[in-house]
């Protein structure tokens, strides 16, 4: 027991020390309140003219609900553009309707064979696009304020050529939301801090801008095609340049969309959205898989050693409580950022549920989703 305990602490220090790296140096970017990187102010005159691309598939309501919060921002000339992909449901109907009323909603109806996943659709958006700056979202997804559009813009006209954004989940009770809600901000610290770093390594479709000249010169989603997700986070990952990738979290430009419901839709979509994750740049892989490892390690290899040897107890607590202090402060700062405040006492309970997370989900990562065949 002793000897195996003595073999066993040397890597619960060096994971517990790993996590120390990424929270206390790599996610401090959160940690400080007057870090928040908001849109610079543009005169309106200023403002170019911007297509804002959404696909749609069976959203109807979705759609009857959304789309007028992105018709009504307040932006001197816009278009929006909704491609239709192969709807069985009212949403043809529902945009033609709506298209009556706003002269600037394009509607593309994609009734063509085409694969799976939505990467066609979204190609044809940018394709139809009139504008060169190009700002994307989800049908089941709303604008935070009248000022989104102008707040994920603006770093375009300033140099950039990406803008990550954040997209949220709507708040509602139960505990299947207020994970969601976690995870999703939990993600959303890492690829914000990766990218402040010089790291840009993914973003969520449901919120981002990046320049039409950006799709088409590094061959668009060509390159990850065939596979069912990674519009978002592959194409992020292929064609970002750290110095003209920026991020943007103002709660005036945030996007909210609806949660999952049951945890078995929760999977599912977490399946999709991770079974890309092998196709990432092979230092992405390591960095964002010491991450998961080190937090494993931290609990598993301590709760491993104080079984073994209870006695050492005040060595474990203390780095138990050394890397919760650091992690909840960058929490501290994150769900004030992300309008996320209920969270925070529940954040020692749910920092291990991502034990559970991480195992969970871990076969997709080498396996690809095998179960999704659509995106909708």
């Amino acid at each position: 027991m002793d000897a195996l305990a003595a073999f066993l602490l040397p890597f619960f220090i060096l994971a517990t020390c790993a996590q120390l790296f990424y929270w206390g140096l790599l996610f401090r970017v959160f940690a400080d309140p007057s870090s928040r990187l908001l849109a610079k102010p543009i005169p309106s005159q200023a403002l170019p003219p911007i297509s804002i691309i959404i696909c749609a598939r069976n959203e109807a309501e979705n759609l009857r609900r959304h789309l007028p919060l992105f018709l009504s921002q307040n932006y001197p000339e816009y278009e929006l553009i909704v491609i239709n992909d192969h709807s069985v449901d009212e949403s043809l109907a529902v945009l033609l309707d709506i298209q009556n009323k706003y002269y600037n909603l394009a509607v593309v109806n994609l009734d063509w064979p085409n694969k799976p996943g939505k990467k066609t659709a979204l190609s044809v958006g940018v394709e139809a696009a009139r504008f060169e700056n190009l700002v994307f979202s989800d049908a089941d997804c709303m604008p935070c304020s009248p000022l989104w559009l102008q707040k994920m813009s603006a770093p375009l006209t300033q140099g950039h050529h990406l803008v990550l954004g954040y997209g949220g989940y709507q708040q509602a009770p139960g505990a299947l939301n207020r994970w969601q809600r976690f995870e999703t901000i939990y993600t959303a610290i890492q690829y914000f801090s990766f990218a402040t770093s010089g790291i840009p390594y993914m973003g969520v479709g449901r919120n981002m801008a990046y320049r039409k000249t950006l799709f088409t010169r590094s061959g668009g989603l060509q390159g990850h095609s065939h596979l069912l997700s990674g519009d978002d986070d592959l194409f992020v990952n292929q064609a970002a340049d750290p110095h003209l990738t920026t991020w943007v979290v103002d709660p005036e430009a945030f996007t909210l969309s609806v949660p999952a419901t049951t945890w078995r839709g929760y999977y599912r979509q977490k399946q999709r959205h991770l079974s890309v994750g092998r196709h990432y740049r092979r230092e992405h892989q390591w960095l964002l898989g010491l991450l998961s490892a080190s937090h494993l390690a931290h609990y598993g290899l301590g709760l491993a050693v104080l079984a073994l040897q209870p006695h050492w107890w005040p060595i474990l607590t203390g780095m138990f409580l050394a890397r919760m202090a650091v992690v909840f402060q960058v929490w501290r700062g994150a769900s004030r950022q992300f309008l996320s405040t209920d969270l925070l006492l529940w954040i020692p309970i749910l920092d291990i549920l991502m034990l559970g997370y991480y195992l969970l989900l871990a076969p997709v990562l080498f396996t690809g989703s095998r179960v999704i065949k659509q995106w909708k």
